[in-house]
Order: structure tokens, then sequence, then C-alpha cells
């Protein structure tokens, strides 16, 4: 009895009806990487008389393809609290057995795969940092792919708001006086947006230099004389608020009193010295 496609090997039996032969799938000549070997079994009696059968292996030498990878978020820059969901898509000729990304089994829809977790799910021990996600793909024939990762950076720093100051030198200044606020903000991963006031944008000048300009009266409605506090908001990359930084500044639209003088000596002539003492209460 003999067995092959390009190549035959000797099949032995343990019994009159049993015959066997443990080799490998090479022997027979099969050269599919993936798809069917038609082997031709050849089965010979004593007299000669010849049964030819067919037999058709399935041939399966390649891993699962692992593609189109996609997660909810869009900068890759998150926070350990932030729920993702993962997905892509897996594909083999034969069936896929499984699909796991760093161990947890995804869910199937198609030829899709996909998980939701939270970031210190999937990236555990991680607060600050990178963390790499790797996905593998295995098929019935026991192939596996490996070579598919996805990478967070996880940041649970707020963003740096200091140096912050106006065009006024100190700071007190009248209602309709035009005026520059700045502030320096600055993060690893990148600034999203600085806010005055938690609405209004404040805009990027250079480096890590915001600003914003008009008047104290637009800074500071509804206050005529006194203080002023003026809140500033700065978001980073991964979501993190820092409205902890806030500045002074006084409106002040109230003119000088009257002052109180007095003069000595207190008749003088066009060539007199004179001391005037001018004091405000």
């Amino acid at each position: 009895v003999t067995i092959g496609n390009t190549s035959f090997v000797t099949l032995t039996n343990n019994t009159p009806i049993v015959w066997n032969i443990p080799t490998l799938i090479s022997a027979f000549g099969c050269t599919q990487e993936d798809g069917s070997c038609i082997l031709t079994l050849a089965a010979e009696d004593d007299a000669g008389n010849i049964n030819i059968s067919k037999i058709t292996l399935t041939i399966d030498d390649r891993a699962p393809k692992a593609f189109n990878i996609t997660t909810n978020d869009s900068n890759a820059i998150v926070t350990s609290a932030d729920v993702i969901n993962i997905s892509l898509n897996v594909t083999d000729t034969n069936t896929i057995t499984s699909v796991t990304l760093n161990g947890t089994n995804l869910t199937r829809s198609g030829s899709r795969y996909s998980t939701v977790n939270s970031t210190s799910q999937f990236c555990p021990g991680v607060t600050n940092g990178n963390c790499m996600l790797t996905f593998s793909a295995a098929d019935i024939a026991g192939n596996e792919n490996r070579s598919e990762t996805l990478s967070f950076i996880v940041d649970q720093a707020t963003p740096s708001v200091k140096s912050l100051s106006t065009s006024d030198p100190d700071n007190i200044i009248a209602p309709t006086a035009l005026i520059n606020i700045t502030a320096n903000v600055s993060d690893s991963n990148g600034i999203a947006a600085v806010f005055f006031n938690d609405t209004i944008p404040m805009l990027l000048a250079s480096g890590n230099l915001y600003t914003l300009q008009n008047t104290t009266s637009y800074f500071c409605p509804n206050i005529t004389d006194g203080s002023c506090k003026l809140n500033f908001t700065a978001i980073d990359n991964a979501g993190n608020r820092n409205s902890t930084e806030t500045l002074m500044v006084t409106v002040d639209t109230s003119a000088p009193a009257a002052p109180n003088v007095t003069q000595t000596p207190s008749i003088v002539t066009n060539s007199d010295n004179v001391t005037l003492n001018i004091t405000w209460n």
C-alpha cells in the first residue's frame, strides 16, 4: 500500500486490514502552504489487482491575519479611568479558534473581534508612561499570529499652569483699560486647550505661552471697584484638568479724593521759598 502526492511512501500493516505510517506531511510531496493536497492511495493485492483512492488533506501553514486595529480614543493618550473600546479584524482560510489581547478573550462578530475595558485593566500598574498590548490570534491548525500590538500613553498628571500675569505692571486697572493676560502652560504629553473662566479659549502665542486680550470689564464683568479673581483652566491631551490657578487684579474707577494742602509761610511774595504739604486722608 502506497500513498502520496508527488512523493509516495509505503504503509505497513499492523493487522491484515489496518495499514499505517507515521510521517511528516512533506513526505507526501505536498508543497502547499495554505490549501488542499490530494493524495493518491494505491492498494495492490497478491494477484496484482490495484485499487486507487483519493484522499484530500487540508494544509494550513499560515497564521491568521490580524489588521484594521481601531479604538475609541483619538490620540492614544489616556487616563487610567478611561474606558477603551478596542477592535480588529482577524481572518484565516480555516477556523479561528481564539483571539486574545494580553490574555483576555475578545468577542467575535463576523471577522471583527472586540473588547471593552478601562485603561487600568488593560495596563495594570501603569499610572504614567507607555503601555503596549499584544494581540494573539490562533487558528485550528495551531498557527498563531502575535505580531500585532497596540500602544497607549497613560497620563494621570495634570498640566502645569504658572507665571500668570497681565500687561498692567501693578494689576490695578480701570474697567475700560485694554489688558493682555498670559499664562505659561505645559504638559509632557501636550496641551489640548487653555481657557479663561473655564469657557473662553486662550490663544497659543509661542512655546508654552497662552494669551488673551480684552478690556478689564470683559474679564471682570459687574465689578467697578474692588478685587477680581481671574480663573484659568488647562486641559492636556489625556483630558486631565488643572483649574486651581488664579490671578487677582483690582478694578479701580474712583478718582483720588481732594487733598488737604497747607502752605508755609501762608503769605509769600514771588521771590519767597514756600513749602507745600499735600496729604490725602
